[in-house]
Formats: structure tokens, C-alpha cells, sequence
């Protein structure tokens, strides 16, 4: 059928948060999903932030899950620290 376009719908992937539980300003906790990669205005704003880089790293798509958890396991892995310093975070 020429000259028919097909309108294709892109839908972002699941997102999920394995680091600690955090209380407080920044209130979300381990294994927590947001559907479509969408955050919590609250959440949004807290990985944009100088120096939030460990904990934005933290939020992990579900198809990279497995390996995320994974290499939680791993001493000195990058999210082992990232585990870590999100737990010494403020919020």
C-alpha cells in the first residue's frame, strides 16, 4: 500500500531501583519499579545532581537486571560502590 504510513509507538523500558532504602526527601526503596523509565519528579531531580552519579546509576532497567544484581555481589564492582554511597547519602 503505497504512501500508507504505519505510526509505530515507542515505549520506554521499566525501570528499577537496587540500591538502599531511603527515607526521607528522597523516599524510595530497593526494588522499587517506574514504569516507562519515568521517576518521581523527586527522584528526577536528586540524579541530576552534581555528584548523584552512584545513586542514579542505581536505576537500572528491568532487561539489564540480572547482571545489575549481579554485579552488585562483586567487591569494588562500580554499583557495589554505587550501593554503597547511596546508603551514605542524605535524604
Amino acid at each position: 500500500m503505497a504512501g500508507k504510513q504505519t505510526e509505530t509507538k515507542t515505549t520506554a523500558e521499566a525501570v528499577m531501583y537496587i540500591g538502599p532504602t531511603k527515607m526521607g526527601a528522597l523516599h524510595v526503596t530497593n526494588g522499587a519499579v517506574f514504569r516507562g523509565g519515568k521517576l518521581p519528579e523527586h527522584l528526577a531531580t536528586a540524579i541530576k545532581v552534581k555528584g548523584n552519579e552512584a545513586f542514579a546509576s542505581l536505576f537500572v532497567s528491568v532487561s539489564n537486571l540480572g547482571p545489575a544484581r549481579a554485579s552488585l555481589r562483586v567487591p569494588g564492582s562500580d554499583l557495589g560502590r554505587a550501593f554503597k554511597a547511596a546508603g551514605k547519602m542524605e535524604g
